[in-house]
Formats: structure tokens, C-alpha cells, sequence
């Protein structure tokens, strides 16, 4: 008798088990939105996908949105047969800035042998990647021998790259990894630190342009003794502009990738020459005071 409850216990535990086991796959499965590239400059072709797996007895039909912050980009239409999963994709032009991409399954609907639709609580409806910043592309036009300014740039790159090519043939592959992990946290900290300077920036901007009637100004009247418009002035303090003029030019710096290596390169150099002067003139110094003992 002990053993048949005790039996009883656990096929009816397992059977709860099965059926939130059951209730939870039925959504977006794990690791389940995705953008190819993973990182994409401006004006690429993107693909971003999601994948949706249907656990109920019966087929599950509901549409499938794409947003990219709160834009959408798609809706895809779906009937997933039971136990089936389903790959849903919208290929479209990256732009400059901020983005943060989503998939969302609503109207779910499970559909019966009989034709009657009922209602599904999807556990897992709604997915979203991290939200990540393009930077804006810089335009360079390459002409082998022109003498416009973008022939230069375009023959300067290419010299750039041949001997960038060079150097990379001859380094160690665990020497080069280590300079591509390094260079990527770099390049990840100042695409971080862009998109929170233009958020600050835009917050700024929003302060300033905000306008509230200028009560220091009386505003008459006009024909007929109607009221004009009122006077209107920003009620932003010098605070908000000196706010706005940093962050837009910290977000310039940051933005984009050619100003912000040259800056850091330029001030890496003032400072190595800055400390190699200071170790020459001690070391004219301490000759000096040994000539004279």
C-alpha cells in the first residue's frame, strides 16, 4: 500500500512536470533571435531571424513581428504544425545609429482537426537582442592617380593595407589573436560610449529646444482685440548649453572610428614624447652634477 502511493506520487509529479515542461517550449526557443552579420556597418543588407517552436497537440497559427527600437521592419504570418519548429527571417538596409531588434508572436491561436481556433498563452512571446550603435559611414572614393582629395585617401588606404598585410604575415597567430581581442573591446568600449554620448546629446538638445512664453515681454494686442501668439523663449540654463556643446563633441569623437584612432594616437604620442623628454633631461642632469664632483 506504501509502495503504491508512493508510486502514485511520482507519476502524478511527473505528469506536472511534462505539462510545464510542455507549457514553457511552446515560444521562442533559447539563443532564438539573431542578426547576420553580428556586427554590420551602415548601409548593410541585414538578416534578422527567430526561431519558434510549437509544442501543443495541435497547429498554432499567429503572426510574427520584426521591430528595430519601436519601428517595424516585418510581419510574417505562421502556422507551426505540433512539435514542429519554425524559421522566420526579413532581410533589410542597416542605418547609422542606435538599434535595438525584437520579435514578438501575437494573435497565437492553436488550430484543431475540427477548424475551431483556441486561444495559446505563448510563455515565451516576446525576445530582443542587446542594443548595439552603428557608426556612420564614412565615404572615401579611391582613384588610382587622381588628384582629387579622394584618389589620395583611396591610394593611402591601399598603401595602408599592403602593409598592413606585410606585418600580419609575419606575426604569430596567438600574438595576432590577442591584438584582434584587444582591438575589438576597444572598438566595443568606444561604440558603447558613443551611443551613451548621443543619447546625452539628444537629451540636451530636447532641453534646449524647449520653449516656454516669455511673461517678461507684454504682447499687446492686435486688430479687432485678438490675442497673438505669445512670445516664446527656451527655459534652459547656460548649464544645458555647455551639456550640449560636450556631448556633441564627445559624441563626434566617438562616433566615428577614423577621427577617434587619430586623436588617441596623437595624445598616446604627445604622452610617450612627453615622458621620453623628461628622461633625457634627468639624465642631462644627473651627468651634469657628476662632472662637477
Amino acid at each position: 500500500m506504501k509502495k503504491g502511493s508512493i508510486l502514485t506520487a511520482i507519476v502524478f509529479a511527473s505528469m506536472i512536470f511534462c505539462a510545464q515542461t510542455s507549457l514553457a517550449t511552446t515560444g521562442f526557443v533559447d539563443s532564438p533571435i539573431w542578426i547576420i552579420p553580428s556586427k554590420p556597418d551602415d548601409t548593410d543588407m541585414v538578416k534578422l531571424s527567430a526561431v519558434f517552436r510549437n509544442e501543443e497537440a495541435d497547429s498554432i497559427s499567429g503572426t510574427i513581428f520584426f521591430y528595430d527600437n519601436e519601428t517595424l521592419l516585418a510581419q510574417k504570418a505562421v502556422t507551426i504544425l505540433p512539435g514542429d519548429v519554425r524559421l522566420v527571417s526579413t532581410n533589410f538596409k542597416i542605418t547609422a545609429g542606435s538599434h535595438q531588434f525584437s520579435a514578438t508572436m501575437s494573435n497565437a491561436a492553436t488550430l484543431a482537426g475540427s477548424g475551431k481556433l483556441g486561444v495559446v498563452v505563448v510563455a515565451k512571446a516576446t525576445v530582443s537582442l542587446p542594443s548595439q550603435f552603428v557608426p556612420k559611414a564614412v565615404p572615401i572614393t579611391a582613384q588610382t592617380g587622381g588628384d582629387t582629395v579622394g584618389g589620395s585617401e583611396g591610394l593611402i588606404l591601399d598603401e595602408i593595407e599592403k602593409a598592413q598585410t606585410s606585418v600580419l604575415a609575419v606575426i604569430p597567430e596567438p600574438t595576432k589573436k590577442a591584438v584582434a581581442e584587444t582591438a575589438t573591446t576597444i572598438d566595443s568600449w568606444r561604440a558603447d560610449n558613443a551611443q551613451s554620448f548621443a543619447k546625452n546629446r539628444d537629451k540636451a538638445q530636447k532641453a534646449v529646444d524647449h520653449k516656454v512664453p516669455d511673461t517678461s515681454k507684454p504682447s499687446g494686442t492686435v486688430l479687432g482685440g485678438a490675442k497673438p501668439a505669445p512670445i516664446m523663449k527656451s527655459d534652459a540654463g547656460p548649464m544645458e548649453y555647455v551639456k550640449l556643446v560636450v556631448f556633441s563633441a564627445l559624441a563626434f569623437l566617438f562616433m566615428y572610428p577614423a577621427v577617434f584612432y587619430f586623436i588617441a594616437a596623437f595624445l598616446i604620442f604627445i604622452i610617450i614624447r612627453f615622458i621620453f623628454r623628461r628622461i633625457a633631461r634627468r639624465g642631462s642632469g644627473d651627468q651634469g652634477h657628476l662632472a662637477e664632483h
